[in-house]
Parts: structure tokens; C-alpha cells; sequence
């Protein structure tokens, strides 16, 4: 389609591709890296086992039809905010996910997309660069922030994983990116035999716990009271009542220190 110029005439907003600035690294950031970085979506869509081993039984629960060809359409739009408003002041690249979101968002409506499939697309597209901060903190030795992660974007987790894992594969020598690679994997993991199964255990403390038992006042420091409480949970930490009583005491002292 990229070939016959038909993919130009569906999507013309793809053709500002063609226009990032010279002098970027190498084929990134282009319409024909975008269009390699497709191609590494359908090749791991294609075959689970051979790239996510360990993990291909869980990922086919979630890819069914309609949300593999949507990671797709993902990768065909996530980056055509690149070149979007570019000024002295806010170059081609920045906030690009942002823009690339709202594009989407537009492009999605003009196709008729169910209002559920467009706010896939456009969340995937606006935190597409997520698991890139995510490695950052792997590669420092802070593999447990993956469960705050987690919670964050919840169901969306193991999605924009996979998009991540397609995107970096694009075009580039498997060497460069082994690291990577084993990142993806490794966080995947994580989420569907640490974090899923979690979700169905309740919390060890709610709002009504941190009134009865601290005697605190309801305020909007519950929620990241209780958060941190239940990322110490996920991530086997704690394991009682009495524990994570102890902890939303200690978060509070820290607080009021």
C-alpha cells in the first residue's frame, strides 16, 4: 500500500513523516522506519512463541482479532505527531506523543472506530513511550517500579509492552537490542504471574482502616496512602493486616517529618 501510494491516500496524515528534519539518526523517526517498525508488529503477532516465550499463552488470551489488528493501527499512527506544529520553541519531536494521540483519536473517528476502540488507540499512542521510562529504571536495578506501572495503566500493561517490544525491534541488529528484549519479557512475566493474579486477593487495608485504626480524617492523601500500601502488597513485601497497618503509619510519620 506504501508502494502504490494508497496508504498515502487513507492516511494522509502519514505523509509529515516524510518531512522530519535531516540529520536524525538514521532511519528512525521516518515514514519507512515507521513502516519496518509495522512489520515487526505483525511478525511478533504472528508468532507469540518464537518472541515471548514463557508468555505466548497469556498474550493470545488477550490478542484476539479485533485487538491485534488495533495494536497495528497503533503502530501505523503513534508517531504522526513528530512533525505536528514544529516551531523554534517546541521542536518537531517534543510532546509528540501527545499530538500523535489526538490525531489518532481524529483519524479513528473519520473511520467510524467504536468509542472503545478509539480510546485504546489514542491511550496506547499517548503513553507509547511509558515502558522506555520503565527501562530506564530496569536497567538501574529497580525492577519492583514495574508493578507501579502496573497499576497505573492496568489492562493497557501488557499492550503497550507489546508495542514497545515491536517498536524496538524495528529495523535494528537483534545485539542491539538483547537488553531490551529481555526487559519486555521479563516485565510480561511479571505482570500475568505476579500482578494479574493479585487483583483478584482484596486489599489488606481500605479508606475505612486508616479511620478506625490511625484515626486519620478522610482527605485526598488516602489514595496514595493506600497505593503505596498495596504496591508493598504486590510486590510481596507485606502480607497481613497488622503490616500494612504499620506501613500507612510509617508512610504518615514520613509525611508529617
Amino acid at each position: 500500500m506504501a508502494k502504490t501510494g494508497l496508504l498515502s491516500v487513507l492516511l494522509p496524515e502519514l505523509e509529515r513523516l516524510k518531512e522530519y528534519p535531516a540529520g536524525q539518526p538514521r532511519g528512525r523517526n521516518s515514514l519507512p522506519r515507521m513502516l519496518a517498525a509495522y512489520r515487526s508488529q505483525e511478525l511478533l503477532l504472528n508468532d507469540l512463541d518464537a518472541y515471548l516465550p514463557g508468555c505466548a499463552p497469556f498474550c493470545r488470551r488477550l490478542l484476539d482479532q479485533k485487538h491485534s489488528a488495533l495494536l497495528k493501527w497503533v503502530m501505523l499512527l503513534h508517531d504522526v505527531g513528530k512533525t505536528a506544529v514544529p516551531t523554534a520553541a517546541l521542536p518537531p519531536c517534543a510532546g509528540h506523543a501527545s499530538r500523535s494521540a489526538q490525531t489518532a483519536k481524529a483519524i479513528c473517528g473519520r473511520y467510524k472506530f467504536s468509542n472503545q476502540e478509539r480510546t485504546f488507540v489514542e491511550l496506547i499512542i499517548r503513553n507509547h513511550r511509558r515502558p522506555r521510562s520503565l527501562y530506564a529504571l530496569w536497567l538501574d536495578g529497580k525492577s519492583h517500579r514495574s508493578t507501579r506501572f502496573f497499576m497505573r495503566y492496568g489492562s493497557l500493561s501488557p499492550f503497550l509492552l507489546l508495542h514497545s517490544y515491536a517498536d524496538v525491534m524495528a529495523g535494528e541488529h537483534p545485539a542491539k537490542t538483547e537488553s531490551c528484549v529481555h526487559f519486555i519479557r521479563e516485565t510480561l512475566g511479571a505482570y500475568f504471574s505476579r500482578y494479574q493474579p493479585m487483583q483478584t486477593v482484596p486489599p489488606l487495608i481500605t479508606g475505612n482502616d486508616l479511620i478506625s485504626e490511625l484515626g486519620l480524617t478522610p482527605s485526598p492523601g488516602f489514595k496514595r496512602i493506600l497505593a503505596r500500601v498495596e504496591e508493598a502488597r504486590i510486590n510481596g513485601h507485606i502480607k497481613t493486616r497488622d503490616s500494612a497497618l504499620k506501613l500507612a503509619g510509617e508512610i504518615l510519620s514520613l509525611d508529617n517529618t
